[in-house]
């Protein structure tokens, strides 16, 4: 995956050294919406943990395997590769729900987001008030979109109307414009965080969401 600076651009891999390149050296042209408007300088110094690292740590309970899940969530989110067979929305949620039903929250969900915001560009959703049943139900999307974050959903969000969404392509209107269809390969990934658990029972529903609980 590259990341894009308007002093050049990192690329993130396995095997990559992380340091930072010339645009120059791309094969060919980017659009111009996928940089960011700031720049980047990369020290390299003594191995110390991220704040950012102990703060994944810390809301998966020192889980490690739930640690590399949520690891690999993000890594899925900052890359732009996408498959029809395997698309999947990102759901983050509670890892207990109380008897009564009412949620606890601030666990740290909201700020998965906040932090893919610095990188990748974002359309942040008000999970709480949005409505499928509007005719401009995806007008927030814009050419260069990458995800939409869905943030603090309700008990009720209706995760069905995303499906086709998720694995196919996206239908936007904007008031007095004619509808276009953003294909598969250039629609932003969905991300979802909730105090609730995500209503749906079937294969439908599990094919198409990956959960990560935080605790």
């Amino acid at each position: 995956a590259y990341v894009y600076y308007n002093n050049g651009f990192v690329c993130l891999g396995r095997n990559s050294e992380g340091g930072l390149s010339s645009c120059e050296e791309l094969e060919s042209p980017i659009w111009q919406h996928i940089i960011n408007e700031r720049s980047i300088d990369l020290i390299k110094v003594k191995y110390k943990k991220p704040e950012y690292e102990q703060f994944l740590w810390n809301v998966v309970g020192g889980n490690e395997q739930r640690f590399l899940s949520l690891c690999s969530v993000i890594g899925y989110m900052m890359h732009g590769h996408k498959e029809e067979s395997n698309a999947k929305a990102i759901v983050l949620c509670d890892q207990k729900i109380p008897a009564d039903g009412e949620p606890n929250g601030r666990t740290g969900k909201s700020l998965i987001g906040k932090a893919l915001e610095k990188i990748k560009n974002i359309e942040r959703v008000d999970g709480k008030n949005f409505d499928f049943k509007s005719t401009f139900t995806f007008q927030m999307v814009k050419l260069g979109t990458q995800i939409i974050d869905f943030n603090d959903v309700d008990a009720n969000f209706d995760f069905e109307r995303l499906f086709s969404v998720i694995t196919d392509g996206m239908t936007v209107e904007y008031k007095n414009k004619t509808p276009f269809v953003v294909p598969f390969s250039e629609s932003p990934k969905i991300m979802i965080s909730s105090n609730y658990t995500i209503k749906g029972i079937g294969s439908s529903y599990k094919d198409r969401m990956f959960e990560i609980e935080f605790t």
